[in-house]
């Protein structure tokens, strides 16, 4: 019994070796049996989550080709509700009324229709629909993500880019002043975000002709696009146009031309930059080469344009309308004043239709129009004309906005003419040759504006402190070789001044 007892104590010893000996394998056994189950699982988790999103992206598509194909059952008149030879934006109107009621349970993909929308818009010049249909996409991605997220971010980036468009500049800079302070708080660099900050806060400055703001901001822009935006020829494209007008309102002309003649080359074409991009190109050439005093050449590249963009926008369009105010200016500033004022005046009629009374681009043609008047001896008429549209301006974009200067100082001189000297003198000390020169560019601005100052010191019976303002100014026109329907009114000032010698 005792070896029996023996034998089995040993028999259990050994045992127990065997499985000290076993234990390490069993245990990395089992963490490795552990591992690939978690593994697993996370595989799963990922791939349930990849399908969730392609889900939910397929989801998004199908919506969106929805309501493109409720955009074009709005021009067909064998369908209920169509419509034969509709307008794109009428049908565009008549299709989003359905938007909000038809993703009511699903803000996200409204958020991307609303954005479509908005986007469709913009491309018909129809700023403030854009900017409500961008605005309503912002704030549903803000309901969703919250205003930090990055998608927030640069959808508001976009709803200030088109209030800006819409002439409703004290609403962008609200809306962009909130991104760009979100953007700050944010503390991590994001090269897209940087991007559409620089770019939307540029061109909030240029479409108020504030060049000097504006420029550094867009070449920031140009400098982050690589990384910001590599794959997207069509904004490199539009944000070198949007440069060309910059470095022609600050008398970078030439840089302007080679810029947009390198825009002409039909690489482009083949890169996918749209035909409507590349003709707008081509009227901002035109007018870059009338900047630059080329009118020889400016001419026929206008009406290149004209008929390219007609071709794609139709005859009415807004974008149709600005090619054919480029040449009306090309007419007046070359002294072809015939053709010019009925163009003109063509123009601020589409114009408003376009855009409404109060907009910018409405006034401006205004203003346009009635510096033709007054050029053409309708002092009344261009004073009637300038006087709202100076009030307006200054109201709605400050006195030191270019606009502003330059419809004062046309404002100014119709007054001289119908005898008003004391308010001329007033709008006369408060213009500045810089701002004049960003608003429409040329050279000599500070001469025309002594020869201004000069004029109405003489009709307000200082004569020989305005002739001695006026007099050099003349001779430096001369010098610098001022258009001859310029000069006409300051030499007949001059040759008047009742101290005369």
């Amino acid at each position: 019994r005792e070896e029996a007892l023996a034998a089995e104590a040993e028999a259990a010893r050994a045992e127990l070796e065997r499985v000290k000996t076993r234990r390490p394998w069993v245990t990395a056994t089992f963490a490795a049996l552990v591992a690939g189950f978690a593994a697993s699982v996370w595989l799963y988790l990922q791939a349930a989550d990849a399908r969730a999103v392609a889900e939910m992206e397929a989801a998004r598509a199908e919506a969106t080709g929805g309501f493109l194909r409720d955009l074009l059952v709005n021009a067909d008149p064998y369908r209920p509700g169509g419509a034969g030879d509709v307008t794109v934006r009428a049908a565009l109107d008549k299709a989003v009324g359905g938007i909000g009621p038809r993703f009511a349970d699903d803000p996200l993909t409204e958020a991307s229709i609303q954005q479509t929308a908005g986007e469709i818009y913009s491309s018909l010049a129809v700023y403030d629909a854009a900017a409500e249909r961008k605005g309503r996409a912002a704030d549903l991605l803000a309901e969703f993500y919250g205003e930090g997220d990055r998608r927030t971010l640069l959808a508001r980036y976009r709803q200030a880019e088109a209030l800006a468009n819409a002439s409703r500049i004290s609403e962008a800079g609200a809306v962009l002043d909130m991104a760009d302070k979100t953007l700050m708080l944010r503390r991590e660099g994001d090269a897209q975000l940087a991007f559409a900050a620089a770019q939307t806060r540029g061109r909030y400055y240029l479409v108020q002709a504030d060049m000097e703001r504006s420029a550094p901001l867009l070449e920031e822009a140009v400098r982050l696009l690589p990384e910001a935006m590599p794959d997207d020829p069509e904004t490199a494209y539009r944000l070198k146009m949007d440069l060309s007008q910059i470095y022609s309102r600050v008398g970078r002309h030439e840089d302007a031309v080679d810029l947009l003649a390198g825009l002409q080359d039909p690489s482009h074409a083949a890169a996918g930059v749209s035909e409507a991009t590349r003709a707008r190109a081509t009227m901002f050439l035109g007018a870059s080469l009338f900047y630059a005093g080329r009118y020889d050449d400016a001419e026929p590249v206008l009406q290149d344009a004209i008929r390219r963009l007609t071709d794609v926008f139709g005859a009415d369009a807004a974008q149709v309308v600005e090619a054919q105010s480029a040449l009306a200016n090309l007419y007046a500033t070359s002294g072809n004043w015939e053709p010019a004022l009925p163009l003109v005046t063509d123009v601020r009629a589409k114009m408003c239709a376009l855009h409404g009374e109060d907009h910018l681009t409405c006034l401006m043609t205004r203003g346009n129009e009635a510096v033709f008047q007054w050029f053409l001896g309708d002092a009344e008429g261009a004073v009637a004309n300038l006087g709202p549209v100076v009030d307006t301006f200054r109201a709605q974009l400050g006195p030191d906005s270019p606009a502003v200067h330059v419809m004062a100082y046309y404002l100014a001189m119709a007054q001289l003419e119908l005898g008003q000297a004391s308010k001329a003198m007033a709008l006369a000390e408060g213009l500045d040759a810089g701002k004049l020169a960003a608003g429409s560019p040329g050279d000599g601005w500070d001469t025309r504006v002594a020869g201004l100052r000069g004029i109405a010191l003489i009709r307000l019976g200082n004569c020989a402190a305005g002739r001695a303002m006026l007099a050099p100014a003349v001779d430096a026109m001369k010098v610098g070789g001022m258009q001859p329907w310029i000069l006409e009114d300051y030499e007949a000032a001059l040759a008047a001044a009742p101290c005369g010698g």
